[in-house]
């Protein structure tokens, strides 16, 4: 039988702590759902299509162009009013997928910041290097 370390008791109390505050979390989101009748507006196509509009300029982008934005530390963070009054978040960002020089994806994601602000829509692409 395996005796238990000291470290392995200190650690006990934190686990014991994370379930009520995990419980209190997921009950405060839920409580955010009833109350704010706007959270269960999310349109996944409208967004997307607001993000897909976004994304436009960038997938006309070079990956020469791709890579001066990644140097300048580029990345977008605006606000974007749909048609129905609903705000959504748009974050756009560009970066290496494997090694400097490489492909790069561009990685966009939209949220209503709300519940969404959880788990965004995303959307992403990925520009080549030019062939040699």
């Amino acid at each position: 039988m395996k005796k238990i370390t000291p470290d392995v008791l200190k650690l006990i109390p934190l686990a014991i702590l994370a379930i009520p505050i995990a419980f209190i979390f997921n009950l405060f989101l839920l409580l955010l759902l009833l109350v704010n009748p706007r959270s269960w507006q999310f349109d996944s196509r409208e967004a997307g299509d607001l993000l897909e509009a976004e994304l436009a300029p960038y997938r006309r982008l070079s990956h020469a162009e791709c890579t001066q934005l990644i140097k300048q530390g580029e990345r977008l963070n605006t606000s974007v009013a749909s048609s129905r009054g609903i705000e959504y978040q748009i974050e756009i960002d560009l970066d290496w997928e494997d090694r400097i020089g490489d492909s790069i994806r561009v990685l966009g994601s939209i949220d209503d910041g709300l519940l969404r602000a959880y788990m965004p829509l995303t959307k992403s692409f990925v520009v080549l290097p030019p062939v040699s």
